[in-house]
């Protein structure tokens, strides 16, 4: 009866592990789908309000790249990942040459290469450096 009783409990723990493990999976999963595929609009380049330009970030974790819109082209880049550290390689672009945007293009591009830190909170997303000085910040789309 006692083998009985601690064999019953046992496997009673044992599932209730197994679920609390799988629940966690399940919320650690559901964190990464909140960031992938998600459109931020860029808000700010260092402080400075750009809204109105439309610059764009989307992150596909499947594939480690951002894309987005960078002020004339489209851009594409990688990134390495591991929780709230992250570093972008050197991005790829279209060709397209516009006169009145090159220098924010070049601008945004430069600063992401800066990222080393990602940090989202409610529907913002901030970039930052190692020294945790926020380069760029971008809000989620609708």
């Amino acid at each position: 009866m006692k083998h009985l009783i601690t064999t019953l409990i046992s496997i009673a723990l044992l599932f209730n592990c197994k679920t609390k493990n799988e629940s966690i999976a399940q919320q650690s999963n559901t964190k990464s789908q909140e960031f992938s595929k998600v459109k931020f609009y860029i808000t700010t380049l260092e402080k400075e309000n750009i809204a109105e330009k439309k610059l764009s970030i989307v992150f596909d974790e499947d594939n480690k790249t951002a894309s987005g819109f960078s002020g004339c082209n489209s851009y594409i880049i990688k990134y390495t990942i591991d929780k709230d550290i992250i570093s972008f390689e050197y991005p790829g672009t279209t060709k397209i040459y516009c006169q009145n945007t090159d220098k924010l293009e070049k601008r945004f591009l430069s600063l992401l290469t800066q990222v080393k830190i990602k940090e989202i909170k409610n529907n913002t997303i901030y970039l930052k450096n190692n020294n945790k000085e926020t380069l760029i910040t971008g809000i989620r789309s609708q």
